[in-house]
């Protein structure tokens, strides 16, 4: 028979072990909701759009997730425990990303910044990183931890959208000023063709004066003459020729008065863009080449010299005369300002027919252009000339492409540069 004291002790024991009990079943508890968290958390880990890892305050991992250990070639995240950004492909830019590490643990405070590397297989990719200290129960700094997403295809997207930008300004600021050049054309053409004609009239006047005065000097030579006076200089010969003087200078003061009209009325379309086929008509490229260098404004004689024609196959093609002989103005002025400024060099133009098409070759020896000029000779803007605009390439590109035909450049830096007129042929 038990006693008072031994009941007791049972009972004591048996609140112990029902104690032990719930204590055992909330541990249990405890762990199993451990267990979930620890599974939820690598879930999570897992499942972020992005790289995550920790370190320790020498930049060792500690830890990372599965995306961060594959993007730098490891299978589980337990080969890479132990390594450094040194350690990795992207090791060129390790130095920037241990400095921002060290400066999250030095302020104890969260960081956003964006770092770069290079993957196994050479592409470099861009992440907006976020960093935070890790700390220890006791709250001291012991690392690093970090999240990084990837905004690679973001930043190609800005880096596209802003060069599409920027060329949409630079073809606006391009488009402005080929306007505010094309008006300033046409203003200063109007200018010169004014300047020009003021000193014609007067000629003409002139001439009409002449032309009033010269019967009468005439009639007085001849009388003096049959007086048997001799008039030194003048001879009866020389009557007919002296009388048409004046009649010839009107007549090329009225055709340089035309041509002035005739180059406004092309320049002024030409400028305007509305030039088209129908403004074009059949000459001889002879003809057009000869009028350019015999009406060419040469400073002197030894400049003239500079330029030899020789006189290939002789053909037709169908354009505007003013527009070509434009186009060889200003490929001789730049020929001779290169021979100029080089010291050496001489102009050869030549003519030839192809299969397909009728060319003239017009070639320089002054020193050629380097490639990169080359590539953008006619695009405008790019010229050899420390004062030109490079426009007037890009214009006779344009005049070439009106005539159903083209131009194209080829050179040797130090030696030559040579452009090709091709011009389509004409059906009989």
């Amino acid at each position: 028979m038990k006693t008072d004291k031994q009941e007791d002790e049972i009972t004591l024991l048996k609140e112990k072990i029902e104690s032990l009990e719930k204590e055992l079943a909330s541990q249990k508890k405890l762990n199993s909701l451990l267990k979930c968290s620890k599974d939820y958390l690598n879930s999570l880990l897992e499942n972020i759009p992005g790289f995550v890892y920790w370190k320790d305050r020498e930049g060792r991992i500690l830890g990372d997730n599965l995306l961060h250990a594959q993007v730098v070639g490891f299978n589980s995240t337990d080969e890479v425990i132990g390594k450094t950004d040194y350690d990795f492909p992207w090791r060129e830019t390790a130095d920037i990303i241990r400095a921002n590490d060290l400066k999250v643990m030095q302020t104890g405070k969260l960081s956003i910044m964006e770092e770069s590397g290079k993957l196994p297989n050479g592409e470099m990719i861009t992440g907006l990183t976020h960093k935070a200290p890790l700390k220890d129960e006791l709250g001291n700094i012991i690392g690093v931890i970090g999240i990084s997403l990837d905004i690679t295809d973001r930043k190609r997207a800005e880096a596209r959208e802003k060069k599409a930008l920027l060329e949409a300004a630079e073809a606006k600021t391009k488009a402005q000023l080929e306007e505010n050049l094309r008006l300033a054309v046409t203003v200063v053409a109007g200018r010169i063709a004014h300047d020009i004609r003021t000193p014609l009239n007067i000629l003409l006047r002139k001439s009409e004066n002449l032309k009033d005065i010269m019967p009468i000097v005439l009639e007085g030579c001849k009388k003096a003459e049959e007086s048997g006076l001799d008039i030194e200089g003048i001879s009866s010969r020389e009557y007919d020729y002296l009388e048409a003087i004046p009649d010839a200078v009107e007549n090329e003061i009225g055709k340089l008065n035309q041509f002035i009209s005739s180059v406004l009325k092309t320049l002024s379309k030409t400028v305007k863009g509305e030039i088209s086929r129908d403004d074009l008509e059949i000459f001889w490229i002879h003809g057009i080449i000869g009028r350019a260098l015999g009406e060419y404004p040469y400073a002197d004689g030894e400049e003239r010299s500079l330029v030899e024609y020789k006189r290939g196959a002789n053909f037709t093609f169908l354009g505007n005369d003013i527009l070509l002989i434009y186009a060889f103005y200003n490929l001789i002025k730049n020929s001779l300002y290169q021979i100029e400024k080089n010291k050496k060099g001489k102009i050869y133009i030549t003519t030839e027919i192809d299969e397909e098409t009728n060319v003239v070759r017009f070639k320089d020896t002054a020193g050629g252009a380097s490639p990169e000029i080359i590539k953008q000779f006619f695009s405008g803007y790019k010229t050899n000339k420390h004062e030109g605009t490079g426009l007037g390439l890009a214009s006779i590109k344009q005049t070439m492409q009106l005539f159903g035909g083209d131009v194209a450049c080829n050179s040797e830096e130090g030696d030559f540069i040579e452009f090709i007129f091709s011009f389509p042929k004409l059906q009989s």
